[in-house]
């Protein structure tokens, strides 16, 4: 509130930008006052960026007073750097590389996906899976590994930890199919990197995953918590490696287009053009 009394002090046009996924529960647990406090200061700003067209519904729902503040929807940005690498095109191999990425826990659907890679070995013994990403809560990456032994054989998994930059990109370019069963998600920074990275995805839709993929076109959707649909999509790219490529491709050439680095800064310029035109006009 500081921020903003001081901003609109010396005149200066004011946005925030929105990034929670869990906004709404957290919003509607806000003691009365609280709402208040929060909706005088979202009335002062001049606009509020928002990730994905959805919430523009799902907050105007959630703050039913009219919005003085205009909306903007601008998705965020993966690392330029890894976007821009040449990633080695999947099934080269006679092994089959499963990778997920994300907090190692129940809300990113792990154990789903462990329960379901004990389908998917039962039928294609040559298909490892990677886990990249630290333990959602203190305690789950010692329960994952714990139901991982129990469901499925030596050699076959790896739980790998966090990797960042050089070592993140050797684990995308070495991997064949991008997995993410997640529960729930803000925004799924991490589809936008598979999307970049030219990897078949089958995930589920959570996050910018349906706005900006097409399901059976540029990625295969599951349903939340469900080991024989994910087991059963993960069969299908495993058995048409070639459509699974060309899925692959056709979201390489989504985010070029739409969720690239460039793309996106251009979009954020634009926006404040925008507030600061309109400041002058008023």
């Amino acid at each position: 509130m500081l921020f903003l009394l001081t901003a609109k002090v010396f005149g200066c046009s004011t946005i925030g930008h929105l990034h929670g996924g869990a906004f709404d529960r957290f919003w509607n647990k806000l003691p009365k006052v609280c709402k208040l406090i929060g909706l005088t200061a979202l009335n002062s700003l001049d606009g509020l960026i928002i990730l994905m067209r959805r919430w523009k519904r799902k907050w105007r729902n959630l703050i039913t007073e009219s919005p003085r503040y205009r909306l903007f929807i601008l998705p965020d940005p993966i690392d330029k750097n890894f976007a821009d690498q040449e990633f080695s095109r999947p099934f080269q191999a006679e092994e089959v590389t499963l990778l997920f990425v994300g907090a190692i826990g129940e809300g990113k659907g792990v154990p789903t996906l462990l329960q379901a890679m004990n389908r998917v070995v039962a039928k294609s013994p040559n298909v490892h899976l990677i886990l990249l990403g630290p333990e959602e809560h203190s305690g789950d990456h010692n329960e994952m590994k714990k139901l991982a032994s129990q469901l499925l054989p030596d050699g076959c998994y790896k739980f790998v930890g966090s990797v960042y930059d050089k070592r993140k990109i050797e684990f995308f370019s070495q991997s064949d199919v991008f997995v993410f069963p997640s529960n729930y998600e803000s925004f799924g920074v991490v589809i936008a990197e598979a999307m970049a990275a030219s990897r078949p995805i089958v995930c589920t839709p959570v996050g910018m995953a349906p706005e900006y993929l097409e399901h059976g076109v540029s990625a295969l959707f599951v349903r939340r918590g469900d080991p024989d649909d994910l087991a059963e999509k993960i069969g299908w790219m495993i058995s048409h490696p070639q459509e699974a490529i060309e899925m692959g491709e056709k979201a390489r050439k989504i985010f070029e287009e739409k969720l690239s680095q460039d793309r996106i800064m251009i979009k954020l310029s634009r926006i404040y053009m925008t507030l600061l035109k309109s400041r002058e006009e008023h």
